[in-house]
């Protein structure tokens, strides 16, 4: 009879304290996840934005590109802090318009794909660099 209660009693410290660790863990883990967990992300919405705010991007990459067709290698050389500045400024939009939306971190494959997908304007290798850096 002993040994029962002693077998029982065990089991029972055993089960109480697993189901404590359980509660502990479980709202630690609850605590220590990102908001994404909570918060979701609609990423056509942020692409939408995005390319609104790369707008401007767009149409002096654009410029750039004839200058460079045309063999206006000075005007074009000459664009080059202008275009410094505003892919600058578009990360700021950028980075806004997600914080807007989430404070939850984003997937990077996903915005480049929402981006890509959404935004036909917008070179490849602005929406991977937006993506990379939001």
């Amino acid at each position: 009879m002993n040994r029962f209660i002693l077998f029982f009693s065990t089991l029972l410290l055993f089960l109480l304290t697993a189901c404590t660790e359980n509660a502990s863990t479980s709202t630690e883990d609850s605590e220590s996840q990102p908001a994404s967990s909570t918060t979701t992300i609609d990423y056509k919405k942020l692409s939408s934005s995005f390319c609104d705010c790369a707008q401007s991007l767009i149409t002096l990459n654009k410029e750039m590109e004839a200058l460079h067709s045309e063999g206006k290698n000075e005007e074009f050389l000459a664009m080059t802090p202008k275009i410094g500045q505003e892919f600058k400024a578009t990360l700021e939009c950028c980075r806004k318009a997600k914080e807007a939306q989430s404070s939850a971190a984003v997937e990077e494959q996903r915005v480049f794909t929402a981006i890509s997908n959404n935004c036909p304007d917008i070179p490849q290798r602005l929406a991977d660099q937006i993506a990379k850096q939001l």
